[in-house]
C-alpha cells in the first residue's frame, strides 16, 4: 500500500481490523510523526530498514507489518545494509522458504537498485539455489 505520506490514510489503515484478513502488509511512503515514529496497528510487528537510525542514509520510506499470529520462529527480518529503501523478511517452513522484499525506488536516484543488486549478488546461493525458494517483490518503482 502506498500511503502517499498522508496521516489520514495511515490512521484509517491502522484503525481497521487488519489482523483478521492480512498476515503481512507492505507499506510505502508511510506517515512518520514529527518525533520520527511510525504508528503500527495492534497485533502487528514492524520490520524497519536496518539503517533507519543512521543519519547518513535517506529517511525511512517503507515498513513491513507482520501479524503477531505468525510464529516468530518461522520468520526473520533480514538486514540489508546502507539503505532505508529496502526491507526484507524470510519465512520458512519444512517445505520451502519465501522471501518478501519491500522496495521503494525514488525517481531521483539509483542507490536502491545498486544496493539491492549488490546484496543479491553477494548472497546468490541463498535465494536461487533450489526450487523450494520463492521471492515476492513488492515495490513502488517510480
Amino acid at each position: 500500500l502506498n500511503m502517499n505520506k498522508l496521516e489520514i490514510a495511515h490512521l484509517d489503515l491502522i484503525n481497521r481490523k487488519l489482523r483478521e484478513y492480512w498476515n503481512i502488509i507492505c507499506i510505502q511512503e508511510l506517515q512518520v510523526t514529527k518525533f520520527g515514529h511510525i504508528q503500527t496497528p495492534n497485533h502487528y510487528r514492524q520490520v524497519f530498514p536496518s539503517a533507519r537510525n543512521n543519519s547518513a542514509t535517506e529517511k525511512v520510506q517503507l515498513v513491513i507489518w507482520v501479524n503477531e499470529r505468525l510464529d516468530t520462529n518461522s520468520w526473520e527480518a533480514v538486514n540489508i545494509p546502507d539503505t532505508n529503501n529496502i526491507t526484507m523478511i524470510r519465512i520458512k517452513n519444512s517445505h520451502s522458504t519465501l522471501v518478501i522484499f519491500n522496495v521503494y525506488n525514488p525517481c531521483d536516484s539509483n542507490d536502491m537498485q545498486n544496493n539491492l543488486d549488490s546484496f543479491l549478488t553477494r548472497r546468490q546461493a541463498e535465494f536461487y539455489s533450489s526450487e523450494d525458494k520463492h521471492i515476492i517483490w513488492y515495490g513502488d518503482f517510480n
